[in-house]
């Protein structure tokens, strides 16, 4: 009750302080059944978004506020991210400061949306945590990032514990091609990042390859990956690829979704052959999604894999 209260005067500075305040998020139940183990399990989730700025949209803040039902008895963390910013020079500068959520030098894969499906193929710089972040946009189409990740100490200056820094760049040509980049500076001067290009140049496409590398000696490798989607009518298709170059590990995810008059279905494919991120080799589903209400959906779903056999979530969802 006492973080319900602290939440909701937060909602109301907020509201006096910004003109522009915007809140969203869902409530979700879910029930999961496991062929092989025999059991059901519930979970329950909330997710609470909140994004605010001035009038003029040169300062504001972010957040993402999501719990769930205890698993193993530990309960998960309360914020995604939640994070200050402020614009300067007319625009062409902003700084970030706080537990950060940054995707502008990746690619996202729309895959995660799909409940049954992780996707988990994607560039690996979403600069999610506490940190601090200047950007700068000094013509249209391009900007720098560079990130900073303090790390506790108890000296003024510690050269053996300065910290982590990370930084991207990205560049548009409008309705062709965006390129973006983004790298970790890590111990001993070692890197790790991607340097990725999105085609747009065709109506209903965006097809993207890039390469992920890092010369660390405990995680070295060198990653090729795509990620494409098309959209014909009330069809949707999208479809991932991974191939590690020295482990020659490879994975595949792909998903073909058809949206009718008051409901979706949707089929989706993963195959990983090395394990690197399932636990099975194989694994099909089939999924359909129905709105019953304003901003409710019921949705249930079918997946079958050669270790985890038979899986069958379905879950209500009420948006807001």
């Amino acid at each position: 009750m006492k973080k319900l209260i602290v939440l909701l005067l937060v909602l109301a500075v907020a509201s006096s302080a910004f003109a522009q305040l915007t809140v969203g998020g869902y409530v979700r139940a879910t029930a999961t059944y496991s062929s092989d183990t025999k059991i059901a399990m519930p979970a329950e989730r909330i997710r609470l978004n909140l994004d605010a700025k001035d009038p003029d949209g040169m300062y504001g803040f972010s957040g993402r506020f999501q719990g769930s039902a205890p698993l193993n008895g530990v309960q998960p963390k309360g914020t995604d991210y939640f994070y200050g910013w402020a614009k300067f020079a007319g625009g062409m500068g902003k700084v970030s400061m706080g537990y950060l959520d940054n995707t502008d030098y990746q690619f996202d894969n729309s895959l995660n949306k799909v409940y049954l499906v992780s996707g988990n193929v994607n560039a690996g710089f979403e600069y999610e945590t506490d940190a601090m972040c200047l950007q700068l946009y000094p013509v249209a189409g391009f900007s720098v990032g560079i990130f900073y990740k303090p790390q506790p100490t108890t000296k003024l200056f510690d050269k053996a514990n300065s910290g982590e820094l990370a930084f991207g760049a990205a560049y548009a040509v409008e309705k062709l091609i965006n390129v973006r980049t983004g790298w970790t500076l890590l111990a001993d001067s070692k890197l790790a990042g991607h340097a990725s290009v999105q085609y747009v140049g065709m109506d209903n496409l965006s097809a993207v390859v890039g390469v992920k590398m890092s010369n660390v000696a405990l995680g070295k490798y060198t990653k090729i990956y795509t990620l494409d989607e098309y959209t014909m009518g009330a069809i949707f298709i999208n479809a991932a690829f991974e191939y590690e170059t020295e482990a020659k590990t490879m994975y595949f995810e792909g998903n073909v979704e058809y949206t009718g008059e008051g409901y979706a279905v949707r089929a989706d494919f993963v195959y990983d052959k090395d394990l690197v991120y399932i636990t099975d080799k194989t694994n099909f589903g089939v999924e359909l999604s129905v709105p019953f209400a304003k901003k409710a959906e019921f949705n249930v779903g079918l997946s079958y894999g050669d270790v985890t056999k038979a899986v069958v979530p379905m879950f209500v969802k009420v948006s807001f």
